[in-house]
């Protein structure tokens, strides 16, 4: 549950999906492999499902979500608290 005490009106958050970093062709793996730094990944993380948001929910409607790698934008919708 997030609530805005600020006297601004949001129109989207922002949350970081810190695990989704430890899997391959993330960001953070194409950094290492850049810098011919080796990674070796469990057997969980080679499936990329570290955290695999299904929804994000409002007063019971779903909200538009933009996932870039280990950042998830959710759209607001007016109105909402």
């Amino acid at each position: 549950i997030y609530t805005n005490n600020s006297p601004d009106e949001l129109d989207f958050v922002f949350f970081h999906l810190y695990a989704n970093a430890f899997e391959p062709d993330s960001y953070l793996d194409k950094f290492r492999e850049g810098n011919k730094m080796p990674t070796k990944f469990r057997k969980d993380e080679v499936k990329k499902k570290n955290l695999e948001i299904l929804s994000v929910k409002s007063n019971n409607n779903n909200l538009d979500i933009e996932i870039d790698n280990t950042i998830m934008k959710v759209t607001l919708q007016k109105g909402d608290p």
